[in-house]
């Protein structure tokens, strides 16, 4: 079986804002949107940190690709989107082209 190896890094950031009301932000780092906006500091950074765990979990958790080759060691282990019917497989875009097609 192939090693998975997590994000390094967070998927959630606190950031200041100008605001005089909410001068705290939780952002997503990928796309930089506001998740939620905060008053209190230390409350933010426990929102992003939360977020932070379930998005580790999820990605710990998420199917991976099976497919095997004998030119390779280990399985193919990249993200999972399709699973095949027959032998009820995960497999990733391109090795579920392979075997359905």
């Amino acid at each position: 079986m192939a090693s998975q190896t997590l994000a390094s890094h967070p998927a959630f950031l606190v950031f200041p804002t100008l605001n005089s009301t909410f001068t705290w932000r939780v952002a997503a780092v990928a796309t930089n949107r506001t998740i939620s906006v905060h008053r209190n500091l230390e409350l933010a950074v426990r929102k992003a940190e939360r977020l932070n765990v379930v998005a580790l979990l999820h990605e710990a958790v998420d199917a991976v690709c099976v497919y095997e080759d004998d030119r390779h060691e280990f399985a193919c282990g990249a993200k999972a989107t399709v699973t095949d019917l027959e032998s009820q497989k995960d497999l990733c875009a391109k090795h579920g082209e392979v075997v359905c097609g």
